[in-house]
């Protein structure tokens, strides 16, 4: 005896974006570092406020990427709740991906 299963339409939109999560997807630092996101967790507004507080020129993705590891985590450790930069980016693709799943 064999069970049948079907999927309501709710389910098969999620397996659908599930999917198309299990794709790499590039995602700038404005997307991945919303408003919202900023401002829950951080003393700021932006992405881009942030980055001027910091201190550091940045006027290109050069730029940013040229800043010094251990003084960025240091910066990150100061102005947010978060340790370092790599758990800021793993929160906040935590979030993304729970909006891209429906879940907020």
């Amino acid at each position: 005896m064999s069970a049948q299963f079907s999927w309501t339409p709710e389910g098969k939109q999620f397996l659908n974006r599930i999917e198309a999560l299990s794709t790499p997807q590039q995602v700038s630092l404005t997307e991945l570092f919303t408003p919202n996101f900023m401002q829950s967790h951080t003393q700021f507004s932006s992405f881009e406020a942030m980055l001027k507080a910091s201190g550091f020129a940045v006027e290109s993705v050069e730029d940013f990427l040229a800043i010094p590891d251990d003084k960025w985590d240091h910066f990150i450790s100061q102005q947010t709740q978060f340790v370092n930069w790599q758990e800021m980016q793993e929160a906040a693709a935590a979030e993304l991906i729970k909006k891209q799943l429906g879940f907020s």
